[in-house]
């Protein structure tokens, strides 16, 4: 899974698989969804995202990994060490889009000097 924000555009893109387009069909001028020839969910493209409150999205660990490209082990060193803000509703953690970001420009800043 591959999720991307173009900030500048204000678009989320969730990206599932990158097997063959089968078809494309937009539920709404900003909802766009592609499917694969196996009529499975290939990507949703929000167009918007933030003024429609979609970007406000929660991930869970495994989305959560994918952005960040960091392991779920040095994740939940993270926060058990408090550098990463993570919510606990149940047994999984939940992260803010934009928590994730401010960690990893923390970190950025850290390790860059």
């Amino acid at each position: 899974m591959e999720i991307k924000y173009f900030e500048k555009d204000d678009i989320l893109s969730l990206k599932f698989n990158d097997n063959p387009i089968g078809k494309e069909i937009s539920y709404d001028w900003h909802l766009h969804i592609t499917y694969d020839k196996k009529n499975t969910i290939r990507e949703i493209t929000i167009l918007d995202a933030s003024k429609s409150g979609v970007a406000k999205i929660w991930f869970n660990m495994a989305m959560a990994v994918a952005y960040t490209g960091l392991s779920e082990a040095t994740l939940r060193r993270k926060i058990k060490a408090k550098e990463l803000q993570a919510y606990q509703p149940g047994r999984d953690y939940r992260f803010r889009k934009e928590d994730l970001d401010l960690f990893l420009k923390h970190a950025q800043k850290k390790y860059a000097s």
